[in-house]
């Protein structure tokens, strides 16, 4: 409801919108009349300005690996509300960091014998430093010297 203050009101010569409830009561104490709208889109806007306003779009931004992809290679992802968009590149206005994660997901992957044998040796070199160092820190004696 929007009303108008008359002068026997603190808030004379005011035009406010005001719940119904309260409206009618200061029209019926003699504080206020009512003003009535020109049409439904002027009261629709006076009581909902907010429903009007419209939110900036939220982006996102996001990389799938190869084998999560369900297009079998690494793709860019954009969500822009409720839009969602694969690249296979990123595009211009993706962000450094996503261009950067894409290009290190992207590499051409090995043979995989050679990738292979390189996790069978890197594995072979984990064990034996973790054998030096549990030996280290238990103070193991072997023939009167320690290891």
């Amino acid at each position: 409801m929007r009303i108008k203050y008359l002068p026997s009101s603190p808030k004379a010569g005011q035009v406010e919108h005001i719940a119904n409830s309260v409206g009618a009561t200061l029209i019926a104490a003699g504080f206020a009349e009512a003003v009535p709208y020109k049409d439904f889109r002027e009261r629709l806007a006076a009581e909902t300005p907010q429903a009007f306003a419209i939110a900036p779009p939220v982006v996102e931004w996001g990389v799938k690996e190869r084998h999560l992809s369900r297009f079998g290679l690494v793709v860019v992802v954009k969500k822009v509300s409720s839009e969602t968009t694969y690249y296979s590149a990123p595009p211009d206005d993706a962000p450094p960091s996503i261009k950067q994660r894409f290009a290190e997901l992207n590499q051409t992957p090995l043979d995989p014998e050679v990738a292979a044998e390189q996790r069978i040796q890197e594995g072979y070199r984990q064990d034996a430093q973790h054998k030096a160092e549990n030996a280290a820190s238990r103070g193991i004696v072997f023939g009167g010297k320690s290891a």
